[in-house]
């Protein structure tokens, strides 16, 4: 028998609130639980930022040790991924002040995410694993030249999926703003694909995996 999508939803939801309570009383289980599930999050977003992989490391684990020590007081006033993001997005825009350089185009990672793999379950070639780099290399390479605004707002409503009011809550900005980046990076990545691959519709190249295995639904939906 199939789940029912709102049931599962809301089910997910109050495991999460269970793990999240359990947390918050120093359960170990339960924050090993949340390291698993929102590190990868953290670090993507670091990466698609621009920041090299040791930084990202480095700064997702500062940004988990300020989350364990704010756990305690958060109150579910947003969703735990878009509080523990908001966390991470203050220490990576503290990093960069602290640099004081514009960030550097983000290099292939060397993560399995790579490695030959286009969605979970799905092994590639060789060769199919060397076209599907060097295209994950070039548009990697085509978002960093968005402006950052733009980036942001990919990275985080494109990528991580969280909705536009989300993203409005942890950028500081109105819905009405999030909404008009959001088309407008959408336009500008959509222009920027078909010079690249004039044979193939955006909605395709993004299926084939934009940003590793994982499709993204609302970025694709943008095109």
């Amino acid at each position: 028998m199939e789940s029912h999508p709102v049931l599962e939803k809301v089910m997910n939801a109050q495991l999460e609130e269970d793990i999240l309570h359990r947390a918050q009383a120093h359960d170990e289980d339960a924050i090993n639980t949340l390291l698993e599930s929102y590190a990868p999050v953290v670090f993507s977003y670091f990466r698609h930022m621009g920041l090299e992989t040791r930084v990202a490391e480095d700064l997702a684990q500062d940004t988990f040790r300020a989350v364990w020590k704010a756990l305690p007081g958060f109150q579910g006033n947003s969703s735990l991924k878009t509080w523990i993001l908001s966390i991470g997005r203050r220490i990576a825009f503290h990093h960069f002040r602290r640099e004081k350089k514009k960030v550097s185009l983000v290099q292939l990672p060397e993560s399995s995410e790579y490695s030959g793999h286009l969605f979970e379950g799905e092994q590639l070639d060789p060769e199919q694993a060397f076209l599907q780099a060097e295209r994950q290399y070039t548009l990697e390479m085509m978002l960093e030249t968005l402006p950052r605004d733009e980036r942001e707002v990919v990275v985080l409503h494109g990528l991580e999926e969280l909705s536009q009011r989300e993203v409005a809550a942890l950028m500081g900005r109105s819905v009405g703003w999030v909404n008009k980046i959001w088309k407008r990076a959408c336009v500008n990545i959509k222009k920027k694909l078909l010079k690249v691959y004039p044979t193939s519709t955006p909605a395709e190249i993004l299926t084939d995996g934009l940003f590793g295995w994982r499709p993204q639904k609302t970025l694709i939906a943008g095109m």
